[in-house]
């Protein structure tokens, strides 16, 4: 589920193109666990859903927020919405 705002930010389209394109660069993995991650999955189901360990998740999680320069996993949602990719 992802939260709406009265006033939504508006970011300017060379920075929803350039998460797109950072998005695009992520590894197999990395992708399932983003797609996962924007679905607001929990770090255990996602591990039981791919058969590896949470830490595991919980590393590919930080590698993933810090490629794509996102300080929380709402914000990583808000910015996967912005780029049709939910």
């Amino acid at each position: 589920m992802h939260r709406t705002h009265k006033y939504p930010i508006k970011r300017p389209s060379n920075m929803v193109a350039a998460f797109a394109t950072t998005v695009d660069k992520l590894s197999r993995l990395e992708r399932r666990i983003f797609d996962m991650l924007i679905q607001e999955r929990s770090d255990k189901d996602i591990a039981e859903d791919l058969g590896i360990g949470v830490r595991v998740i919980e590393s590919h999680r930080d590698h993933i927020m810090a490629k794509t320069h996102c300080g929380s996993l709402h914000e990583l949602a808000v910015k996967a919405h912005e780029c049709g990719l939910d």
